[in-house]
């Protein structure tokens, strides 16, 4: 019995080092993430910003089949990562990509990107956990995700408080930006499927972004053409978008393959706040409403982000 209680002890201790380190990477990605976010919106203008995504996304697209063309090259082997995506997950993790990036830069239109981010990313942690539930999760795990969804949408409504968007925008903003979450899940929870059958980051980086880049440069060349955009100003936007878009997507594809899927979602969905904070430091402007309830979103995402009570025997 002892022999048996120490193997399993050991054996968890070395997959909590990698949580830890792959939720210590998700956070740095989702602060690189937000600040990136801000600038993206300052510098690049809004007949640019389809374009934009479309260079961020091709970018990360290309860097990821490129690393992953030079570590094989190098035959570089580990045993933990042997597993192979077949076309039905490649397929999947480009679906859910392309739905979450595609939904939640059209939603952004339609109402202002403070509110599409945090029911977004709101709505990630409560719809992992209710996907948990099925591999045996205990159903008091909705407890803090619905808290955070409830927190983001009392950031939503004071946005929307200070705005005079059109009504039946705001329902199609609305509902593309919960679309959006729920693909946003569907990302965490495939890509922490597939590192658990030893699918490795640079796999994943380089199958996932393919989707996105076409849907989005199908939508923004026509636009680049017709409002005759200098080379500056695109290359200007494609440099914005690769340090402020692709890179952070890079090092959080290596977090989220190590973390817990519901850690992830609780992490980035701090985005918002990151966000607010770029984008007020940047010069836009901030209500005491929306601080308030920004605020009571954080202390949300940190109260269920402390590391559980161990009973002692």
């Amino acid at each position: 019995m002892t022999t048996s209680t120490s193997a399993t002890t050991t054996q968890p201790s070395g997959a909590k080092k990698s949580a830890t380190a792959g939720a210590a990477l998700v956070a740095v990605a989702v602060l690189w993430q937000g600040v990136g976010t801000a600038l993206v919106s300052h510098t690049i203008a809004p007949a640019l910003g389809t374009f934009s995504t479309f260079t961020a996304f091709l970018v990360a697209g290309v860097i990821g089949v490129t690393a992953k063309a030079v570590a094989s090259r190098r035959g570089r082997k580990n045993p933990a990562t042997t597993g192979r995506m077949t076309r039905a997950d490649v397929l999947l993790l480009n679906l859910v990509t392309a739905g979450a990036f595609a939904c939640f830069y059209v939603a952004a239109t339609f109402i202002p990107a403070t509110a599409a981010s945090v029911i977004e990313t709101g709505l990630g942690p409560l719809a992992i956990a209710v996907a948990l539930l099925s591999g045996g999760t205990a159903k008091r795990t909705l407890l803090q995700p619905a808290l955070v969804l409830v927190a983001a949408g009392a950031v939503a409504v004071s946005v929307f408080a200070v705005d005079d968007a059109d009504p039946g925008l705001r329902i199609a903003g609305i509902l593309l930006s919960a679309v959006a979450g729920v693909c946003a899940a569907g990302v965490l929870l495939t890509s922490r499927r597939l590192a658990g059958r030893g699918v490795d980051a640079l796999s994943i980086s380089a199958a996932r972004f393919h989707l996105a880049w076409i849907v989005c440069g199908v939508i923004a060349l026509p636009t680049v053409v017709e409002t005759q955009q200098t080379a500056q100003s695109l290359l200007t936007a494609s440099g914005v978008s690769v340090v402020g878009i692709s890179l952070p997507i890079l090092l959080l594809q290596a977090g989220i393959t190590k973390a817990s899927p519901l850690i992830s979602a609780l992490i980035i969905s701090a985005l918002p706040a990151i966000v607010l904070l770029a984008d007020t430091a940047l010069g836009a402007p901030l209500t005491a409403e929306i601080a308030v309830t920004m605020g009571i979103l954080v202390a949300v995402l940190l109260a269920g982000l402390r590391p559980p009570r161990t009973r002692k025997e």
